[in-house]
């Protein structure tokens, strides 16, 4: 899965590309992406973080298996597939969505 947030203006600000780059304030000697808060990607989230939380979705399109959220406060997120037929033989994704105690697969 691939996921880009953009704001209201349409730039890109949160992308899962940046979870393996260092943010520029992690000090340590041994980078570790999987440590919170050391990453580009930890910094855009905690960043836009409330700007996500309170929204609400306006408009989900779903095209073949990727996903496009546009949001009351007009950011939008995208999820794309990754799986090819190459790697995965089912060649599908599932996504789970929660809203409050209801959950949605698809």
């Amino acid at each position: 899965m691939f996921l880009r947030i953009f704001n209201s203006d349409g730039n890109l600000v949160i992308c899962t590309q940046n979870m393996l780059d260092p943010s520029p304030t992690y000090k340590g000697e041994n980078f570790d992406w999987s440590k919170t808060g050391t990453t580009i990607f930890d910094d855009a989230v905690k960043d836009f973080q409330d700007c996500l939380l309170n929204t609400k979705i306006l408009v989900f399109n779903f095209n073949y298996n990727d996903i496009e959220i546009t949001f009351d406060n007009k950011m939008r997120m995208n999820v794309l597939q990754t799986s090819t037929i190459y790697d995965n033989e089912d060649y599908t994704e599932n996504y789970r969505f929660i809203s409050g105690e209801v959950h949605y697969s698809i």
